[in-house]
């Protein structure tokens, strides 16, 4: 898996607005040859609105979307609060680890966004264990429960309020 981190940032700088049908299918090749060689089977699917890239190995599902394709993984914790407004960017699965990543951005005021997450995550179980504020531009905290970590990272933004959240087990 220390080939995909690279090839996603490659990938990246490669898909932009108006590349060509050959260099996204040749990128997609690239990709898929170069995790097949570390034992994984893969589908890589790269447009002018994103991307996807699944990937199954031992370890088990993996899962990475950027872009009009990313929303929210279908095995996302049900006890991980998700504001309900947020249009997700990019999110991440990794069923070997239990870890999952989503950021997005909320319509919503920075201090509505901030309240929300809160409330909710106490209501559903979690444990702060950290928590910073740096004025009313950017909340981070850090989350427990059970065996799991959840780190929330909110931060005041022109286009609205940029949402990330993470987890996995300690």
């Amino acid at each position: 898996m220390k080939i995909v981190f690279p090839l996603v940032c490659l990938t990246a700088l490669i898909v932009a607005p108006g590349c060509s049908k050959m260099v996204e299918k040749a990128t997609e090749s690239a990709i898929e040859s170069e995790l097949s060689k570390d034992g994984k089977n893969s589908n890589v699917d790269i447009s002018d609105g994103g991307m996807n890239i699944q990937i199954e190995g031992a370890d088990g599902a993996m899962q990475y979307a950027v872009g009009e394709s990313a929303s929210i993984p279908t095995d996302f914790p049900q006890d991980i609060p998700v504001e309900q407004s947020i249009k997700i960017n990019m999110a991440h699965s990794n069923q070997g680890d239990g870890s999952f990543v989503i950021q997005g951005t909320s319509p919503k005021g920075f201090e509505e966004v901030v309240q929300f997450y809160q409330s909710s995550t106490v209501k559903a179980g979690w444990k702060e264990e950290t928590v910073t504020r740096q004025g009313g531009k950017m909340w981070m905290t850090s989350m427990s429960k059970d065996e799991r970590l959840l780190n929330i990272i909110i931060a005041a933004g022109d286009d609205g309020t940029s949402i990330t959240q993470n987890t996995g087990k300690k």
